[in-house]
């Protein structure tokens, strides 16, 4: 390996470490923090494989790169067509027929985050939309779903229920689900708290149009029968979540297996 390589590879690598630290302490886990952290990895991988090559021409290495590229590409491959599936459903769910919103017997919303106790824009949105759907069918039991995050003086659900009664919903009218920190677990304890939930029951899912795909995903495999309306987000929220939603989906597709093995 010469030094000349060395010297190119360090300074790379050293760049790309620094970036991400940068957009880590700026914006947490944004969309361009995980994208240079992955860059890196796979930068520093490429970059040993190819050195390794150089020193010790064999066919061991040759298989580990041919893998690796391999690997990369299906991983390319897989998450194209977890972005085509998230991004399909998002037009029909930003308006949905009226006729179709008449006829939920429930309408489940789910939490995103606080500012405290009061909810924040991207919650704002959801609730508002959910305010739409509610003149249209007024007879429709809400439940409100989200937890309390370390940095929330009350649950999502409190916060939801706060903000609905002060528009004018009755307060009889809304279930509170307070205990979930997941999309997974949103449903899995809104189902503990009504007995109406059955297949043929018709529910409206009321979350953000990036999050539709999961959302329905997860409710169908519960054994929901389900309608979704989405809040529609900026452009540049949209993209930030819709990579994150490759892995989430992921997650949320094998949790299942995990959880009939243990």
């Amino acid at each position: 390996m010469s030094i000349h390589s060395v010297r190119k590879s360090t300074i790379l690598l050293v760049t790309l470490t620094c970036v991400s630290v940068i957009q880590y302490a700026l914006f947490r886990l944004s969309t361009g923090t995980i994208l240079l952290l992955l860059l890196t990895v796979i930068t520093a991988i490429h970059i040993t494989l190819k050195e390794l090559k150089k020193r010790y021409p064999g066919k061991l290495l040759k298989i580990i790169s041919k893998f690796y590229r391999t690997g990369l590409l299906a991983i390319g491959i897989l998450s194209i067509i977890i972005l085509i599936l998230v991004i399909r459903p998002i037009k029909e769910c930003r308006q949905l027929d009226p006729q179709i919103i008449q006829t939920a017997d429930t309408m489940i919303i789910l939490g995103a985050g606080l500012n405290g106790d009061q909810v924040s824009e991207r919650l704002k949105l959801r609730l508002d939309k959910a305010l739409e759907a509610s003149k249209i069918n007024q007879k429709m039991t809400i439940i409100v779903s989200g937890g309390q995050g370390s940095d929330e003086l009350i649950s999502e659900a409190e916060a939801m229920k706060h903000y609905l009664v002060k528009a004018g919903i009755d307060e009889k009218m809304i279930i509170l689900e307070d205990k979930s920190t997941s999309t997974y677990e949103n449903f899995l304890y809104s189902k503990t708290k009504t007995d109406k939930f059955e297949p043929s029951e018709n529910v409206l899912i009321v979350t953000s149009d990036f999050h539709i795909f999961r959302s329905k995903f997860i409710a169908k495999d519960l054994g929901w029968n389900t309608q979704a309306l989405c809040s529609k987000s900026e452009l540049h929220v949209l993209s930030n979540y819709l990579i994150r939603e490759i892995p989430a989906v992921v997650n949320d597709f094998i949790k299942p297996y995990i959880t009939k093995l243990r």
